[in-house]
């Protein structure tokens, strides 16, 4: 089993762009592999997962917010989640802090066919 380390030499900064809105785009980007690394299909496969269940029911379904989306990088070694027209930033940012607790929990009940699903 391969297992991905990656170590932060400087800490990644933390931007807002304030503007007068009631609903806003709330996003993270967060270094999951080493740059250029290669990246095992399986990442892709977490991704599609969180877009269409977690981040959707969330942030989409239970948050108000437009839409909700996980994409990977590979080559920059980051995986990045979008929620755009957002009600609720503070919120939406709990919802990507939760994101490694949920994963940890699906690992050990997700059904067969729900995997399949985002293969």
């Amino acid at each position: 089993e391969r297992e991905s380390v990656f170590t932060l030499t400087t800490p990644l900064p933390i931007e807002a762009i304030l503007v007068p809105s009631q609903v806003n785009y709330v996003g993270r980007a967060v270094p999951t592999f080493v740059p250029g690394e290669p990246v095992l299909g399986s990442a892709a496969v977490v991704t599609r997962h969180l877009q269409t269940s977690y981040l959707w029911n969330t942030l989409r379904v239970i948050g108000g917010a437009h839409g909700a989306s996980a994409s990977l990088a590979p080559r920059e070694g980051l995986i990045s989640f979008v929620s755009n027209r957002d009600p609720h930033v503070l919120k939406t940012r709990q919802v990507y802090d939760n994101i490694p607790g949920v994963l940890s929990q699906d690992a050990h009940e997700l059904h067969q066919h729900d995997l399949e699903l985002n293969i």
